[in-house]
């Protein structure tokens, strides 16, 4: 692939250490007629870019058909780094790339967003993110839709999410979430107060598993957003409404409610 003049004047701004760049925005170009890909060389010349910067946060990465072993070289790279946010969306990192990031994952106390959203990954990638989550506790954003999940990896994901206390976004959008997976979200939710926004637009929950999410609902005060297959039926959006309208959600959230009261909203939907 090579990169463009553009990005390379950006490569050569990050590795003088520019104080003004914080920001190393390097997403790929789109192209209906070849595969532009990042190979080892172009890897190389982002990590020679990257070491020892300890100005740049945020480095985006998407769409560059990144493989495993060019991801391998980057993130040894990042080790030495400050970066708060990494965009990997849309690159085939596939199981090996994601458990990379997985195994960063552990050791890493910078990376607050994370964006693996369409990397052509599967279960086991998600299983190992999961376990990374249960030691890793500074991860806030962590986007993984469009990709392939089994019931065990979900479950893995929400066992984690039990006891982990840093993440706040998590984006699982068009995943083969169903019923039984969103009520083990809904469990989770009985005793997770760190998350504040969950997507789940396009995954297989109806109104069994939206319902038992919305009683979760009742009891968990952390949650602000939450977004449902438009398949959900409008009475039940209504009800998930009013509990996240709530005033009292807000107060809690903002520390200034010390008790977190039984809800008089009623469930209509289902009751």
């Amino acid at each position: 692939m090579g990169w463009d003049e553009h990005q390379t004047h950006l490569l050569q701004r990050a590795k003088a250490k520019d104080p003004t760049l914080t920001i190393l925005n390097l997403e790929g170009r789109f192209s209906f007629t070849q595969r532009l890909e990042l190979d080892a060389a172009d890897a190389q010349v982002l990590a020679d870019s990257l070491k020892e910067n300890t100005i740049l946060t945020t480095l985006e990465l998407g769409w560059n058909y990144i493989g495993p072993s060019s991801l391998r070289v980057i993130l040894e790279s990042l080790r030495s780094t400050q970066i708060t946010s990494l965009y990997l969306q849309g690159n085939p990192l596939g199981d090996e790339g994601v458990k990379q990031i997985a195994e960063f994952l552990h050791h890493n106390t910078t990376l607050i967003l994370c964006n693996v959203y369409h990397t052509e990954c599967g279960p086991a990638a998600v299983a190992a993110l999961a376990h990374a989550l249960t030691v890793n506790h500074t991860l806030e954003n962590l986007s993984l839709g469009d990709n392939t999940v089994t019931p065990a990896a979900v479950y893995a994901l929400v066992d984690a999410l039990k006891v982990n206390r840093g993440l706040q976004t998590l984006i699982l959008n068009r995943l083969a979430i169903d019923d039984a997976a969103a009520a083990a979200f809904a469990d989770m939710l009985r005793v997770n107060t760190t998350l504040t926004t969950i997507e789940l637009c396009g995954t297989l929950i109806t109104d069994v598993g939206a319902q038992a999410i919305c009683e979760s609902l009742r009891v968990n005060f952390a949650i602000r957003y939450l977004d449902l297959p438009r398949s959900i039926s409008a009475s039940l959006l209504q009800t998930i409404a009013s509990l996240l309208d709530d005033p009292v959600r807000e107060a809690w959230a903002a520390g200034e409610a010390d008790t977190k009261p039984a809800r008089e909203i009623p469930l209509e939907h289902g009751e």
